[in-house]
């Protein structure tokens, strides 16, 4: 047998493909839902206060027992419903705990 064709019979071989990755997030651990102070809540309200349609904005947020954060375009700022929409991502007023404004467009969209 030539010594390349060797080498082979020791490469890895995953027979299950994506199976590692599944794994890997079976493993995180959910949290429990944090819960702000007041001071806190007003402080974040006075920044989602600030937000227009259009800008950019990165929010960190409750969902399913994680806490998440994203980045992107703020496309809806809904306050009768309490819900904020980051490019096709809503988001529960009760459920943000951080929000910051990035970048201020000039055109709301």
């Amino acid at each position: 047998m030539p010594i390349s064709e060797r080498a082979k019979q020791f490469m890895p071989f995953a027979a299950l493909r994506g199976f590692g990755k599944v794994i890997t997030e079976e493993e995180k651990v959910a949290t429990e839902r944090p819960v702000l102070s007041e001071d806190e809540t007003e402080k974040l309200n006075a920044v989602v206060s600030t937000f227009k349609k259009g800008d950019i904005v990165k929010l960190g947020y409750y969902s399913n027992g994680f806490i998440k954060e994203m980045t992107g375009v703020l496309t809806e700022l809904d306050v009768n419903r309490r819900i904020v929409t980051v490019i096709k991502t809503s988001v529960s007023f009760d459920d943000v705990l951080d929000a910051e404004l990035v970048e201020k467009t000039e055109k709301p969209l």
